[in-house]
């Protein structure tokens, strides 16, 4: 028979974040015929902006709600499908997904990344935690959640923080590394005098990027270090004071970069700061998408010491930790990279051994498969011998 799993990814998406282009093509790389329904919304940076304020919120899903009815007349029009995948952010996407699947008696399954809650009123304060807004976000991610069969989240901490915060079962949770696009891959570093520190992403009080800027004053005197802050955002107006009352001189602060320049930055990057350096709570259950990014270019990387690291990095193994919070800890870490050259050597080496074995997109694809066949039991033994067949030529194309 050999039928494969043919999956929907649907929603009003952005394909250019990681955790849509690597989970589309890592299915597509294990085999799963992919077909995206795609009409996006919105297509900028740090899109909780749009989410600041009530009037807004229910303006921007508005805007979503008419997308979404374009969205859902194309998704019946679609051949036969096994399951419907939602994309990041389908915050408005899911009800609708949700009408069709439930009608055509198929799983959905929702790609969320973050929820609603959390990143508005616990992580960036947008919203006050008392009030209905902050109510409603909380009662409307729980919906989403019970909406659909599956829940795709990018670490075990953040799958039982959300089973704890919504009161859900955590067997509905499950998890799927983020990885990174095949655009990062280890590259060569030109020749250089200085030791250079990498830091890019946008500026909200997860990133902490405010200890990078302490780090590098307590390391202003030496003078063959120097720091690259790459991004904008929430928090960068105080950022750059902050550099401005310490009198900072050895930081360069960058605008947003296209990602083959980033490519290259990282490629010539010494030592690059993976994240999450910030206090709050989200900042513990996460790993960063840069960190993806620079251990499949096989960099040596500083990230903070929390759960969600911890899930896929070791100290002194593949990465070097530090407490987040402490701008000492983190000038003094990157201080003992800067000092040990072949420690840097074996850290790169081992990040990248890592996203290999456990983050690439084959590994992702095998990840999604199995979650795809445990809600799709009918499709397991055809699509099993797809997997398989997947791989084997794979392996072919690496020989």
């Amino acid at each position: 028979m050999n039928k494969k799993l043919r999956v929907c990814y649907y929603g009003s998406y952005d394909w250019n974040e990681p955790h849509n282009s690597t989970h589309i093509l890592g299915m597509r790389q294990a085999g799963i015929e992919v077909v995206e329904c795609n009409l996006p919304a919105a297509s900028k940076r740090d899109a909780a902006n749009n989410y600041k304020g009530l009037w807004r919120t229910l303006t921007f899903g508005l805007a979503f709600l008419k997308n979404g009815i374009s969205l859902c007349a194309k998704l019946f029009r679609l051949p036969e499908l096994d399951a419907v995948i939602v994309g990041y952010p389908g915050f408005f996407d899911v009800p609708l997904a949700k009408f069709y699947t439930k009608r055509k008696r198929i799983p959905l399954i929702f790609n969320v990344h973050i929820s609603l809650y959390e990143t508005l009123v616990v992580d960036r304060g947008y919203v006050e935690a008392h009030s209905l807004q902050a109510k409603w976000l909380k009662w409307y991610d729980r919906f989403l959640f019970r909406l659909s069969d599956t829940v795709l989240t990018d670490t075990l901490s953040h799958a039982k923080y959300f089973a704890q915060l919504y009161n859900l079962p955590l067997e509905k949770f499950r998890r799927v590394f983020i990885g990174a696009d095949p655009l990062f891959r280890p590259q060569q570093k030109r020749a250089s005098r200085d030791c250079t520190v990498l830091f890019y992403g946008t500026f909200i009080p997860l990133q902490g990027i405010e200890y990078i800027v302490q780090a590098a004053h307590l390391l202003r005197n030496k003078k063959d270090l120097r720091f690259e802050i790459i991004g904008r955002g929430q928090t960068k107006a105080e950022i750059i004071r902050l550099a401005q009352e310490l009198n900072v001189t050895n930081i360069t602060f960058i605008d947003w970069v296209s990602r083959e320049e980033l490519v290259d930055r990282i490629a010539q990057a010494d030592i690059c700061l993976g994240g999450q350096f910030g206090v709050t709570p989200k900042a513990e259950l996460v790993i960063g998408y840069k960190c993806f990014q620079m251990i499949a270019m096989g960099k040596a990387v500083i990230v903070s010491d929390s759960p969600g690291n911890r899930e896929l990095l070791q100290h002194e193994k593949n990465c070097v930790m530090c407490p987040a919070g402490n701008a000492e800890a983190l000038a003094e870490m990157i201080q003992y990279l800067k000092n040990n050259e072949a420690l840097r050597r074996r850290i790169a080496e081992e990040s990248r051994r890592t996203f290999e074995e456990h983050c690439n997109l084959n590994r992702i694809g095998e990840e999604i498969s199995r979650i795809a066949m445990s809600v799709t039991p009918e499709t397991t033994a055809d699509f099993a011998d797809n997997a398989a067949a997947a791989r084997t030529a794979q392996a072919s194309l690496n020989a």
